[in-house]
């Protein structure tokens, strides 16, 4: 079968952390392979403030360079030096304040080096640090994204909640709902997941999200299917399903609302499991390259 025009994606905002804390989103159809390496720009250099105006307190001039200069390096996106230099000061330094943006940063370090393990430990010993409030939930955030991009959601929607009930009200909020509500769904807690999405407008009425949100509100699914194709006319549509069904693809069309009116939607199978519906839609992809995941 030759590729079908209409097939729908569904747009998922990836967190990325930046500088200042900012998160961005980034459009993406479907599922991702999950990289090794954390492909993402973590955290803001917490704890730089008190660095440059002198107020760190009981640490020798060595300590302090050591600290500076690992996050100096992480700012350069020199990441091994980081590592280097603050394991420096984590070996002498134990129960000052800035022991939490030490672990924070060096855990971001390990992360975008590929050493998920040292990462997890170092973000956990952070969060559970008892230091600076906006060290512990910026580490939440990077927690939450390294348990998303593992396939571990219930860890995941855990520190992504955790995140949300101590960071200040406003944008990035929005981005960390919807990756909440994303997490929620592939844990099957589904009634969870749209209290995460119906929050967006609520609390961060102009955010780009809005519209996803709603979406899947509206939708109220239960389960995951694979998307085949978005039709204006129902004929076409039931021209897709019998194909997938000769070929002995599970297939139904649907009526949804779209943005651009209503649309006869094309799905095959009814999934609980999240990674079940990824397996088919690798199946379904070789008849209908352009498959995606619903919702």
């Amino acid at each position: 079968m030759g590729k079908l025009p209409h097939a729908a994606s569904e747009r998922e905002a990836s967190v990325i952390c930046r500088s200042g804390g900012a998160l961005a989103g980034a459009a993406r159809s479907g599922p991702r392979p999950v990289p090794r390496r954390a492909r993402l720009l973590l955290g803001a250099l917490v704890g730089m403030t008190c660095l440059a105006t002198g107020c760190t307190t009981g640490l020798t001039a060595q300590q302090r360079q050591w600290l500076t200069e690992g996050h100096a390096a992480y700012e350069r996106k020199q990441y091994r030096v980081a590592v280097e230099r603050l394991t420096r000061f984590l070996t002498q330094v134990e129960g000052k304040p800035e022991v939490a943006s030490a672990l924070y940063i060096r855990g971001q370090s390990y992360a975008l080096t590929g050493l998920r393990r040292q990462a997890y430990s170092d973000l956990q010993a952070a969060v559970q640090s008892g230091g600076d409030a906006d060290v512990v939930w910026r580490a939440q955030v990077v927690l939450g994204t390294l348990y998303f991009e593992d396939g571990r959601w219930d860890a995941a929607a855990a520190n992504l909640r955790a995140a949300l009930a101590r960071m200040p009200t406003g944008p990035p909020m929005d981005k960390l709902l919807w990756r909440l509500g994303l997490s929620l769904e592939r844990s099957g807690r589904w009634e969870e997941a749209r209290e995460a999405f119906a929050q967006i407008p609520r609390r961060v009425p102009g955010s780009q999200l809005v519209g996803g949100a709603e979406r899947r509100l509206q939708l109220n699914a239960e389960h995951f299917a694979v998307q085949c194709g978005v039709f204006v006319e129902r004929g076409n549509a039931e021209a897709l399903r019998s194909s997938l069904a000769k070929s002995g693809f599970p297939a139904s069309v649907r009526r949804e609302p779209r943005p651009e009116g209503s649309r006869y939607v094309v799905l095959v199978g009814k999934y609980t499991a999240y990674e079940e519906a990824v397996r088919q839609l690798g199946a379904v992809r070789r008849q209908v390259p352009q498959a995606v995941l619903w919702p």
